[in-house]
């Protein structure tokens, strides 16, 4: 949402104010600026320009740009004019999860799956470079204590609240650029990354000629409160919220109204404090794992406690997942369900693959890092980890999108490329055998929660154009993850509903497909 000082607001594409952008939806950015103005005014979200036109609404003219159909996200809206700039970042919240789905997908992300995953590979014989042979998550007990010395601290170490208290009337800031844009004549040095916009909004000669801009974008320095040092605290805000918002429903559950008053406390005092360290709204989330230890986090004592804080925070974790898009807010949701089902299915195999007498050969989904184990699920074409059965020599590849173009072997594509998200590749003396599975945050529309036509298309080439050397078709199953109701389409073709509130009972019922599929 924007802030009460902004300049902008959204509206509903008949007009009617909108807290937020909808989920692929079209809206307006209604623009608090006079009709003159419009020439001189850039906005962009996410460094993209957006259309600017008028409109007459009632009796007064309305200048507002063109808000793009966006998946759920975060994004940066920005608009300059002359001599002034204002931004924000924006929330496109989810509409085919609901919270409860969204919480339990962020839970299974930071927690369970990456745990899941290090021990399933550790009791299949790996080498995770730490010892997590105990999955076992802190007790009901240990989260209430860890949280309270999240908020409130713990000896001289300043917990959130204090933190937040400190920083909103001081928080870090560095000096970064932006343009403005001014008469062309009053300008001193032009940003050349933005001439181009100046060229295409100037008025095109009669004779054909290069037109020359009345007005031009001029780089100026200004201090920013979006550095990496906030967005740690801000990491720091959602994990702390997320986790008490969990331990709420378990105190719920569990009927314990003296922990419950004292969470719901916790909970209202943290709310209050991120609504007055207005500095955040300005901060956007990271894009990496929060571990790199600037003299800012280690010398400034807030930060230097927030950042502790976080470690101890920390600490019950098994094991992490390595992702830039698992920096979790709402960065990139189709994304983080993509990498969520992924893990899904990596988590389901490793579990019954023990009693199909399966044992690793290599890996690379765990490393060590800082005497912590980090799970990774690199997209790069090659299996993330190999699993022999020694009595028959069958093996199993998991392979995060492999290509299967004309030129592959030992499996190739008939026509076109093929990248599917999952592929389990089983071969044996008698041949190969293919297993994929795509994760797809996608509904044929807003209103019908079924599968979109186009993925399940892309499903059924996949069985029919990926072969092998003798041009046979190898694939057994190929099946989309997506939130909706289970459907099938055919032999080996279907759509699997996969909600991450279901999330363990999905991964169960995975396993237990692939117990059947693999076990012969």
């Amino acid at each position: 949402m924007s802030p009460p000082t902004s300049r902008w607001s959204f509206a509903d594409r008949r007009g009617a104010p909108l807290p937020a952008p909808v989920e692929w939806e079209r809206a307006a950015v209604v623009l608090d600026i006079e009709l003159s103005e419009l020439a001189s005014v850039t906005v962009h979200a996410n460094g993209q320009p957006l259309e600017l036109s008028a409109s007459l609404v009632g009796d007064r003219t309305v200048v507002h740009a063109k808000w793009p159909r966006l998946g759920a996200g975060f994004y940066l809206l920005e608009l300059n004019g002359p001599g002034w700039t204002d931004h924000a970042p924006v929330t496109v919240t989810p509409s085919k999860l609901t919270a409860a789905d969204h919480d339990a997908l962020i839970d299974d992300l930071e927690r369970r799956l990456p745990a899941n995953i290090a021990v399933s590979l550790q009791r299949l014989g790996a080498n995770v470079g730490v010892d997590v042979l105990a999955e076992r998550g802190a007790t009901f007990a240990e989260e209430v204590l860890r949280l309270r010395r999240a908020c409130l601290g713990e000896g001289t170490r300043a917990g959130l609240f204090e933190v937040l208290e400190a920083l909103k009337s001081n928080p870090h800031s560095a000096l970064a650029k932006r343009s403005n844009w001014r008469a062309a004549r009053s300008v001193r040095r032009v940003d050349h990354v933005r001439l181009h916009q100046a060229y295409r909004r100037a008025t095109p000669n009669p004779d054909g000629s290069w037109p020359v801009p009345e007005i031009l974008p001029e780089p100026l320095d200004h201090a920013t409160v979006d550095t990496y040092e906030n967005r740690v605290i801000l990491f720091l805000c959602g994990l702390v919220e997320r986790r008490l918002q969990a331990v709420i429903k378990e105190a719920r559950r569990r009927r314990a109204p003296t922990v419950l008053a004292d969470l719901l406390e916790l909970a209202a005092g943290l709310a209050q404090r991120v609504r007055q360290a207005r500095f955040l709204e300005q901060v956007t989330a990271l894009s990496g794992p929060p571990t790199t230890a600037t003299p800012t986090l280690l010398e400034r004592r807030y930060y230097r406690d927030a950042f502790e804080g976080l470690a101890q925070l920390q600490k019950g974790f098994v094991a992490r997942l390595a992702h830039a898009e698992m920096q979790v807010d709402l960065t990139d949701i189709p994304k983080l369900y993509e990498t969520w089902g992924t893990l899904i299915v990596i988590a389901a195999l490793l579990e019954v693959a023990p009693t199909l007498g399966y044992r690793v050969e290599r890996h690379d989904l765990v490393s060590r890092r800082a005497n912590e184990a980090w799970v990774h699920v690199l997209g790069n074409g090659r299996a993330c980890v190999t699993l022999v059965r020694a009595t028959d020599g069958t093996r199993l590849e998991v392979v995060p999108q492999r290509t299967y173009s004309r030129t592959t072997t030992p499996l190739r594509s008939l026509s076109f490329s093929q990248r599917p998200d999952v592929s389990i590749e089983m071969t044996t003396a008698a041949g190969r055998s293919v297993w994929i599975f795509d994760p797809k945050y996608k509904l044929a529309t807003s209103k019908r929660s079924m599968p979109k036509k186009e993925d399940i298309d892309t499903m059924h080439a996949y069985r029919d154009a990926i072969r092998d050397g003798d041009d046979e078709r190898v694939v057994v199953s190929a099946a989309i993850l997506y939130p909706g109701p289970s459907q099938e389409y055919g032999a080996g073709i279907a759509a699997i509903e996969a909600r991450p509130l279901d999330g363990r009972a999905l991964q169960t019922a995975l396993g237990e497909l692939l117990t059947v599929s693999l076990g012969r």
